[in-house]
């Protein structure tokens, strides 16, 4: 559950739903993996959400905090992994977050050392599941 500042949106849970992961025969969620881009799922109905393009300057670093909304009644353990830790660092990488209750999701970004347009990205996972719950991308610009 991710909140901006142009609003909030619900993500339904996988387990239990319909709305959840594509299936294979064994019952396993089908995923795929892109190159350098982490591990996606690949229900059509969920993609990764997109933020806009951060431009960045050899050295320069920023920090970022995303809200992450419960909206289950049930306290919740995330875990938050980056694709690239060198670019896009989690300092809030494991969270506890009650039920309807919200924390922040902290980041620190680095420019790359090498000029062009990279794309990173976080996966947000509920304790003990392999399928991500939420995935981030954010393409960055280095100069």
């Amino acid at each position: 559950m991710i909140d901006q500042q142009k609003g909030s949106y619900y993500v339904p849970e996988s387990s239990g739903s319909t709305d959840g992961p594509n299936r294979t025969q064994s019952g396993k969620a089908a995923i795929s993996k892109a190159p350098g881009a982490g591990i996606y799922r690949s229900a059509p109905d969920k993609p990764p959400k997109e933020y806009p393009d951060m431009e960045m300057k050899f050295g320069q670093s920023n920090s970022k905090k995303i809200k992450y909304i419960n909206y289950d009644g049930v306290k919740k353990t995330i875990h938050v992994v980056s694709s690239d830790p060198n670019i896009l660092n989690v300092k809030t990488p494991t969270l506890q977050v009650d039920g309807y209750n919200s924390e922040y999701i902290r980041l620190r970004f680095v420019a790359p050392k090498t000029p062009g347009k990279y794309t990173v990205t976080i996966e947000i996972r509920p304790d003990g599941d392999s399928i991500p719950e939420e995935i981030l991308k954010f393409p960055i610009t280095s100069s």
